[in-house]
């Protein structure tokens, strides 16, 4: 038998030889069983010597047992052991420990050497000062324990290690983050297990009001939200914004964790505090698969939001073509309208028109024509297919009207049903020519023999010499609209031809063509000053009108003189042709 006494006489205990093999074993058996300090505090002397905690006891002996208090150190001291323990230095942790040191000190930092350790994933030596008596619950000045930093980092051992030591896994620091909420939101489901194992609370919430499931659904970490939904936690609680984890599935498209839910039981249709629904989210976001799945689960596609806004109306303001489909296919209302009044069809127009301004500014482009580059027209041909209303609005305005008022350049918009081209700031050939695979640059290859059936040469050109005849005696300006083989030309596809073949064929007969556009620009700039409507009169008007002089006798422009001149020089050829 081992007998153990105080130096002052007082048995301790008797222990039987082949219980332990060590000191250091004699030491940890006396501060488990009999409540004594930890090791780094007691001596055993053995003869009147001091035995090292490496010494073998094989033998039944007497032994005198000697507690210590903590040795007063100077913060030096306390420095190099924090310092140690979170580089991770056993021998130094272990020799300052033995002096005997308190492993609680804080150095300058205000930092305990089992914080540094812990965080640092250090676990042997995190051990050490948990055997030293290190407080489990030490907090640093940001009100961070050990356990809380290790669960961050997903220290799976040294979570383990502290929670034995009886590390208050609900403790929360000063942002009211707690181990289990901060491991949670990192994905670290090995520690989310211990935690939980340990009877963390689940619901408990960090100063966002962010629980530990809706932070995980929110990330995507698939085996956390699985562990937490088996634990019980609450999957309609709401944070502070009134964030629910199935909203924050679905906004962020975390389809597998959004499977879970669901099967959870979770409130498909409930709403946050800003008024967004999972559906609405997911379908702004563009989350196919999100909305694919909420759809099956049956989820109100028609309910709006407390800002009014629904599913369909976010998903045609942003151009997602697929969920636009899903949506209808599930047979969304297509004419509810949004809190701004929009219906899906307005919501696809107008968005892009206040989002691209800058790219309608430099490409000079209408709302249409922006969409159309945005891919937005596959949403508008879908809504306008499910029978979407593109009627007036109470100002008379049609969808696309209204869209145009919206971009700020706009003053004044005009409809022109029977219009056969885009009326934009850009001039755009507008045909359907079947027999080429596409529209050349160079205009001139648009010969007559491009657009023929397949013949003899001589009969086409009889056929365009009998054409451009009947056209002169009738006083019409026509290339193609007598021409009866002209291959697969509406009358849309003819006159949108003639326009820009007449200009062609104009300045091939003036002088100098540049100097005959140029001048062109100057009576238009002339015209557009004095309220004339340049763009409006028949160009043999303003010829009489220039060669009469009249427009000039009450001005001394010398740059409108010099335009005249000009304008006179080289029109007289052209101008034959025009009042032809």
């Amino acid at each position: 038998m081992l007998q153990v006494a105080l130096l002052s006489g007082e048995a301790v205990t008797s222990i039987p030889v082949q219980e332990i093999c060590d000191v250091r074993g004699l030491k940890q058996l006396l501060n488990q069983r009999h409540g004594l300090p930890p090791r780094f505090r007691q001596r055993v002397l053995a003869h009147g010597k001091y035995l090292e905690d490496s010494a073998t006891l094989d033998s039944p002996m007497d032994l005198c047992l000697v507690l210590l208090s903590f040795t007063d150190v100077l913060q030096s001291q306390v420095d190099d052991l924090v310092a140690a323990a979170q580089q991770g230095s056993m021998t130094e942790v272990e020799s300052m420990l033995q002096l005997p040191q308190d492993p609680d000190l804080l150095d300058s930092d205000d930092c305990a050497a089992l914080i540094m350790a812990s965080k640092a994933g250090h676990d042997r030596v995190v051990h050490l000062l948990l055997e030293a008596g290190a407080d489990a619950d030490l907090t640093d000045e940001d009100g961070c324990t050990a356990l809380r930093l290790a669960s961050s980092k997903g220290h799976v051992e040294v979570v383990r290690l502290l929670l034995e030591a009886g590390a208050d896994q609900d403790l929360a620091d000063r942002n009211w983050r707690t181990p289990l909420t901060s491991a949670s939101k990192a994905g670290h489901d090995r520690v989310v297990h211990l935690l939980l194992e340990a009877g963390a609370d689940t619901d408990l919430t960090d100063e966002d009001g962010c629980t530990a499931l809706t932070s995980a659904s929110s990330k995507g970490h698939v085996e956390v939200v699985s562990m937490l939904l088996e634990a019980g936690a609450n999957k309609d609680l709401a944070d502070e914004n009134g964030r629910r984890a199935l909203t924050s599935a679905s906004s962020q498209g975390r389809v597998e964790v959004l499977r879970m839910l669901l099967e959870a039981g979770a409130n498909k249709d409930l709403a946050d505090e800003n008024g967004r629904r999972a559906l609405t989210s997911a379908s702004w976001k563009g989350h196919v698969e999100v909305v694919r799945m909420l759809l099956e689960a049956g989820t109100n596609k028609d309910l709006a939001d407390e800002n009014g806004r629904r599913a369909l109306t976010s998903a045609s303001s942003q151009g997602h073509v697929e969920v636009v489909r899903l949506l209808l296919e599930a047979r969304a209302e297509v004419d509810l309208e949004d809190g701004d009044g929009c219906t899906a069809l307005m919501s696809a127009l107008r968005q892009k028109s206040r989002a691209d301004t800058d790219l309608i500014d430099v490409f000079e482009c209408t709302t249409w024509m922006c969409l159309l580059k945005k891919g937005f027209t596959e949403v508008v041909r879908l809504l306008l297919e499910a029978g979407a209303n593109k009627g007036l609005d109470e100002n008379s305005r049609t969808d696309l009207m209204s869209a145009c008022y919206e971009h700020p350049d706009v003053t004044d918009v005009t409809p022109v049903p029977d219009a056969y081209t885009p009326i934009i700031k850009i001039d755009l050939l507008f045909a359907r020519l079947s027999s080429l695979a596409e529209i050349p640059e160079n205009l001139e290859s648009l010969s007559d023999d491009n657009l023929f059936k397949k013949q003899k040469r001589e009969e086409k050109q009889a056929d365009f010499a009998a054409a451009q005849r009947d056209a002169k005696r009738q006083g019409k300006l026509s290339f193609f609209s007598e021409l009866k083989r002209l291959k697969n030309l509406d009358d849309k596809t003819v006159r949108s031809l003639n326009g820009c073949r007449v200009a062609d064929h104009i300045l091939s007969l003036v002088p100098d063509a540049e100097r005959f556009r140029d001048t062109l620009r100057l009576v238009k700039i002339w015209a557009k000053r004095r309220g004339c409507g340049y763009s409006c009169l028949h160009v043999d008007t303003t010829l009489q009108a220039l060669q009469h002089r009249d427009i000039f006798a009450d001005k001394k422009d010398a740059l409108e003189k010099a335009a005249l001149d000009a304008f006179m020089e080289n029109c007289a050829p052209a101008s034959t042709v025009i009042r032809q």
